[in-house]
């Protein structure tokens, strides 16, 4: 709240004999004695007051050095870049815990750490058990993960209602787990639903492990829906999807192609839409298979710039909301809550300020650019259903937006996510 000024009365044209009068005549009659205990608590007040001041300041102060940093680095002078960052951030707020990763990679990029570099989830020093538990409680707790698996499966079984065979090919599909909540949805149909075909497509490595991943999902996968009651056939594909040429497709067999949380990965020319592109080139593609169905999910987010600074100020506007998410509803869990922040998004922060080139792979845009990425590639929009969904979303301050053909989730009014369908050029 701003400081209340006073002006005195002779400057404010009173008459002048008013300056004759003794200063006690013109102040206010004097209050009583405060008792001890209540003077203690108003200076207690006002001490926390002035450290949230101080701490907004410092941090205010903080975010335009960061930003400050960052033109450095792009102009390399990396000397000037650790002399801005010689200050860490002084709390444990949410916006303070995402300035220190973002001053971590400010750093990692001018000392050459290759940490961020390439797929940022492959390495031997990941904590695989701990990410799994703290994404089945984040999953749990908010819509964030299973906002776009319920939206995508809705619409996919919206366009298979009459079909008798489908054929989902899944770009990224990682640990498959929007495909148990599909084959429980297909069980629940009151008729019989059509046979499906999942190939699940991920990003090889050179141990093998992910070949050996797809197989043992295909397992639980196969054992899930024998036990409830589906047809099911699943073929894994270690291939990175700009190699990809196609799929055979079956007669009579509808196709859909579910992208959640991938295509971002895939390298797009720092932010032009370009046909030529390679994430232009890979829709064309899509749309050439004349899919019934495209679903795709991603992030609300505009990092896919040449520009460091633009994408240090997009990535602060997107990871303080999702860290402002995690701050409020895994309170109860700072172990989990960290392991998020730290192991996971802070992997990506990583990623998109202290890399350039082919090694940037979290290129994120926001819906408006894939609208128009998808329209010049021959796809068409198809309208989303959004009656049901929310029910199946609830989390307290998270709500659904429409944009146009497209749905949002938001949170406290601001897109954490987008989710839209189309279909391929007939």
């Amino acid at each position: 709240m701003p400081e209340l000024h006073t002006t005195p009365l002779a400057d404010r044209g009173e008459s002048p004999a008013h300056s004759r009068l003794p200063s006690s005549a013109l102040s206010a009659p004097p209050r009583p004695a405060e008792r001890p205990s209540t003077a203690a608590f108003r200076r207690s007040q006002e001490g926390q007051r002035s450290r949230r001041e101080s701490t907004r300041d410092l941090r205010h102060g903080l975010q335009d050095t960061l930003l400050t940093a960052a033109t450095a680095a792009e102009a390399g002078r990396d000397a000037d870049v650790r002399a801005l960052l010689s200050v860490r951030p002084g709390d444990d707020s949410p916006s303070a815990r995402l300035d220190a990763l973002i001053r971590s990679a400010l750093l990692a990029r001018v000392d050459g750490d290759g940490e961020a570099r390439g797929n940022l989830y492959a390495g031997d020093d990941r904590d695989e058990d701990r990410m799994i538990a703290a994404f089945a409680l984040l999953a749990e707790r908010t819509p964030l993960i299973r906002f776009g698996y319920a939206a995508a499966n809705r619409a996919i079984l919206a366009a298979a209602a009459d079909a008798e065979s489908l054929h989902i090919v899944d770009i990224g599909v990682g640990a498959g787990v929007q495909w148990i909540d599909l084959i429980d949805r297909l069980a629940a149909l009151s008729g019989a639903g059509p046979r499906v075909r999942i190939t699940g497509v991920d990003v090889p490595d050179a141990a093998g492990e992910v070949e050996r991943a797809l197989a043992e999902l295909g397992l639980r996968l196969a054992a899930h829906a024998e036990a409830r009651g589906v047809d099911l056939e699943f073929v894994g594909l270690a291939r990175p999807i700009e190699a990809i040429e196609g799929f055979t497709r079956r007669p009579g067999e509808l196709l859909a192609i579910n992208a959640s949380l991938a295509l971002h990965h895939v390298d797009a020319g720092d932010g032009d839409v370009d046909e030529e592109d390679a994430r232009g080139r890979v829709l064309c593609r899509l749309a050439a298979l004349r899919p019934e169905l495209l679903t795709l999910v991603e992030p609300e987010a505009d990092h896919n710039h040449r520009e460091l600074s633009r994408r240090l100020v997009g990535a602060r506007r997107h990871y303080g909301l999702v860290f402002a998410i995690l701050g409020e509803v895994l309170a109860d869990d700072p172990a989990v809550r960290s392991a998020l922040e730290r192991g996971f998004f802070g992997r990506e922060v990583a990623n998109i300020l202290a890399v350039d080139g082919a090694e940037r792979v979290e290129r994120h845009e926001p819906l408006a650019r894939w609208q128009r990425r998808l329209s010049a590639a021959g796809f068409a929009p198809v309208a989303c259903d959004r009656s049901g969904l929310g029910a199946e979303l609830s989390g307290d301050g998270f709500a659904l937006a429409s944009r146009g053909a497209a749905v949002q989730l938001t949170w406290r009014g601001a897109p954490v996510l987008s989710f839209s369908a189309w279909k391929g050029a007939r």
